[in-house]
């Protein structure tokens, strides 16, 4: 009997997220030259979806066909954090209590977590959306790897990450052979582990400088106080001078430039989550008062946050992220995979 795989695509889903899983799956099979792989695209209704960069997919079915699949994909999508489709979340659960194993692509873990799935779980999410992720929901164990499983649910940081669920997957029932071969043919090099962290800089500074990576992860955990870079040093009994010289070494940046951004960093992705005060956002990101962040913030993004979160609300499908440079603001959209593929015309998928 052939394990069937249902791929949930949902308006302005991730399309790199989407072709990673539906291209391993289509070589796997064809590898095998049979049919012990089917798959199909699961859709809201049988209309075309719209993907972030344009193009648009038509399902094979719709969620209210009922069928129960022995995998579920959920793609990521733009605006995942304020998803609100109840009868997409109740179908998510009704597949998991049915017996599907549930996936999610970056962002979609945010579906998860609304569909009441990462209750006493262990996840992952984009890394851009990790900070936003933990205060929204602080009883989840959100970790930064590129695939997390926890029991019937997995969940990865999205993009390029989901070929390696996929291959994952595949390889506990088809062996370590056949995934080799299907990622020669796809010009796959490597087979990306379950606990690699997502940023490659980082893991190499945890290679290399250990002791020094406890110090990157000590700002990381005390965003939300104010504790200074000295101070830390101090507790984890490290040189600052020498700290100073392996985060250039590594990240190109300075231990306290690092910890300003991930305090900028978190505080976008609040105001873009979550309706919290900006005075609540500033003491949730470390700053001393909320006149302070937003200084801070317009020296990064270029806008205010109050201008920040206004765009937000008239235009939720971009995001400040880049630093403004006479005047120009990169815009990328929430949750979208890295990949920033240029706009197209609506044109039917393969």
């Amino acid at each position: 009997m052939a394990t069937k795989f249902g791929i949930l695509v949902l308006p302005e889903f991730g399309m790199l997220s989407y072709a990673s899983v539906v291209d391993v799956l289509k070589q796997t099979r064809d590898y095998l030259s049979d049919n012990s792989i089917g798959w199909e695209t699961l859709g809201q209704n049988a209309k075309p979806v719209a993907a972030s960069n344009g193009l648009q997919v038509l399902p094979n079915k719709s969620c209210a066909d009922d069928e129960i699949y022995d995998y579920v994909f959920v793609i990521g999508l733009v605006g995942a954090a304020n998803f609100s489709d109840v009868e997409i979340l109740s179908w998510i659960r009704r597949q998991h209590r049915h017996g599907a194993i549930i996936c999610a692509t970056g962002a979609a873990t945010w579906l998860l977590a609304k569909s009441g799935l990462l209750a006493g779980r262990r996840c992952t999410v984009h890394w851009r959306d990790i900070d936003a992720f933990r205060e929204v929901y602080p009883e989840i164990s959100v970790l930064n790897e590129l695939l997390v499983q926890d029991d019937r649910v997995l969940t990865c940081s999205g993009a390029r990450t989901a070929s390696d669920m996929v291959y994952h997957i595949l390889g506990a029932h088809l062996g370590a052979d056949v995934i080799e071969r299907v990622q020669e043919i796809l010009f796959h090099e490597r087979l990306r582990g379950p606990h690699e962290l997502q940023r490659p800089d980082q893991e190499r500074m945890q290679l290399f400088q250990p002791a020094y990576y406890r110090l990157l992860k000590a700002i990381d955990e005390s965003i939300g106080s104010q504790v200074s870079i000295s101070a830390l040093c101090k507790e984890l009994q490290l040189c600052q001078r020498t700290a100073e010289r392996v985060f250039r070494e590594h990240l190109n940046i300075s231990p306290k430039q690092y910890q300003l951004e991930q305090r900028l960093t978190r505080a976008a992705n609040l105001l873009n989550s979550t309706s919290l005060p900006l005075a609540e956002i500033a003491a949730a990101t470390g700053f001393s008062s909320a006149s302070s962040l937003s200084t801070s913030f317009a020296g990064k993004f270029g806008v205010s946050p109050i201008r920040y979160r206004k765009q937000e609300v008239e235009h939720p499908e971009a995001t400040v992220v880049g630093k403004a440079r006479n005047r120009r603001i990169e815009v990328v959209r929430p949750g979208q995979d890295l990949a920033h593929d240029q706009a197209r015309p609506h044109v039917m998928a393969d």
